[in-house]
């Protein structure tokens, strides 16, 4: 894991879901972590979706998405969540970010054209 840089959390409520947005105090990376109270479409009541990760190119390689994504599932945690779930894209994403997911324990459960969702079991 990184150097545990601080991260900065926006909580939001929803009608299906709550919402954490994450974000690193330098601002250069964030991640979305939905946790779901309703079940939905695939996405079943104690489910956590982590989606929407971004870093800046200039402070990747630092830790800084690991210390997000870790964040995020000790936040699932909290909340009950049985599970996180990641969706990645191949049209919106490099391989390596998938490999990097399997790296940080994630299994793969579902692929679609284009899409492979992941999960991790808390």
């Amino acid at each position: 894991m990184g150097n545990m840089v601080n991260i900065n959390i926006v909580k939001q409520k929803w009608v299906w879901r709550d919402r954490c947005i994450l974000m690193n105090t330098g601002g250069t990376a964030a991640c979305i972590i939905d946790f779901v109270n309703v079940s939905r479409y695939t996405l079943k009541a104690g489910d956590a979706l982590i989606w929407s990760l971004s870093v800046n190119t200039s402070v990747r390689k630092k830790g800084i998405a690991t210390d997000l994504i870790k964040t995020a599932e000790q936040l699932a945690v909290a909340q009950d969540c049985r599970r996180t779930l990641i969706e990645w894209n191949e049209l919106e994403s490099q391989q390596w970010v998938l490999e990097w997911y399997k790296r940080l324990g994630y299994k793969i459960v579902d692929r679609h054209p284009h899409e492979i969702r992941l999960q991790k079991l808390l």
